[in-house]
């Protein structure tokens, strides 16, 4: 081929897209089944794990009582979504990306749990839920919204000091994501 077409055919290409199939796994903001359930182990055998569950924090966070003697006491917060979500920071919209992403924190009154079922009416203090949708113009819709639980259990099967295994039941109807619920088993590394 002479010279002169081979530089035809180079000018005719113009810009070259490089696209990178490959997952950029760098720094990743979610924590992965696989890395979670070397730590802190599996679910019971028949408990189905919360649809689409990508990550499954949770954290002891200090609360102060405002009584007439003040102390500290903490509150265990679940943070639960489809997406790679980082741990330890406040749950905004932006954490989740688009077309579509929920990210749920339960705050739980106190940090002192063992195995058991805990009315989450009696236990929780509500729920913080934020999502992101992509709409028809192509612009990600971000919304959060905030409630108290009226029904539903968590059911904690294993707490240690880096790991809660355990299930939400009945909370379909209380936390409302619209592409799935956010109930069923979970396996949770605590925040560093």
């Amino acid at each position: 081929m002479p010279l002169a077409t081979v530089g035809l055919l180079v000018c005719a290409c113009g810009e070259l897209d490089i696209i990178d199939h490959d997952p950029i796994l760098l720094d990743p903001e979610g924590n992965f089944p696989d890395e979670v359930e070397a730590r802190c182990g599996t679910l019971p055998t028949g408990v189905e794990p919360i649809p689409g569950l990508t990550s499954a924090w949770v954290s002891d966070v200090p609360v102060k009582d405002s009584g007439a003697t003040p102390r500290t006491t903490t509150s265990m917060v679940l943070r639960l979504s489809d997406d790679g979500v980082p741990c330890g920071e406040p749950l905004e919209p932006e954490l989740i990306g688009c077309p579509h992403a929920w990210a749920v924190d339960i705050t739980m009154r106190t940090a002192t749990f063992g195995s058991g079922t805990f009315p989450l009416e009696d236990y929780a203090q509500g729920w913080h839920l934020a999502t992101a949708t992509r709409v028809e113009d192509g612009v990600c819709e971000r919304d959060r919204e905030t409630d108290v639980f009226e029904g539903g259990q968590l059911e904690i099967f294993t707490l240690t000091d880096e790991c809660v295994v355990g299930r939400l039941v009945g909370t379909t109807d209380e936390i409302p994501v619209e592409e799935g619920s956010v109930e069923g088993g979970f396996v949770t590394m605590r925040c560093q």
